[in-house]
């Protein structure tokens, strides 16, 4: 009788299956790199955003206190409120003491300077334009404060719009001036 010896079991794997294996392992960790530098470009969009509404809600805050603290003529000489179509400067009585701020545009951004000789706060960067409007006592706005015939008495205005024009969007914002102003 003749006897067969048995085959040999294969035991491993072959080449063809290990490069069919490398293969989809590289798909999938390329498939994995990409989804993870999506999820970055995402997260450092929605930060850019979110500091972008940070500083316009901490610009807007800033404005309001300051126009509702507004002080009216205190020297026969020295306008409190004066206002262009791109600056403002006003005395608001800010913690018990009297501060001379002016708003303006400057270097791309919107910026808050005193007159103690502080440093300028950037409020709002990434600003192209910077739109301000001044209503009066008789409901018209107008783009200079003190409006026409306000003389060296004039008084605050009702209100004060802002419009913020810069990347990410345009901002409108509005204020009253001074306390118990009613418009």
């Amino acid at each position: 009788m003749n006897a067969r010896p048995n085959p040999p079991t294969a035991r491993g794997f072959t080449l063809v299956e290990m490069l069919v294996a490398l293969a989809i392992f590289a798909l999938l960790s390329l498939g994995a790199l990409a989804l993870l530098r999506t999820s970055l470009a995402s997260q450092r969009s929605v930060v850019s955003a979110l500091d972008a509404s940070a500083a316009t809600i901490r610009a807007r805050a800033m404005i309001a206190n300051a126009l509702a603290a507004a002080q009216p003529q205190l020297h026969q000489n020295d306008a409190a409120f004066v206002g262009s179509g791109d600056a403002m400067t006003l005395s608001s009585a800010i913690d018990g003491q009297l501060v001379r701020a002016r708003f303006t545009l400057a270097d791309g951004a919107l910026v808050r300077s005193r007159a103690d000789g502080s440093a300028p706060a950037r409020l709002i960067d990434g600003v192209t334009m910077l739109r301000i409007t001044y209503r009066g006592a008789d409901g018209r706005w107008t783009d200079h404060w003190p409006g026409d015939g306000g003389g060296d008495a004039a008084p605050l205005p009702r209100a004060v719009a802002l419009h913020i024009e810069r990347a990410g969007g345009n901002v409108d914002m509005v204020f009253l001036v001074a306390p118990g102003v009613t418009i």
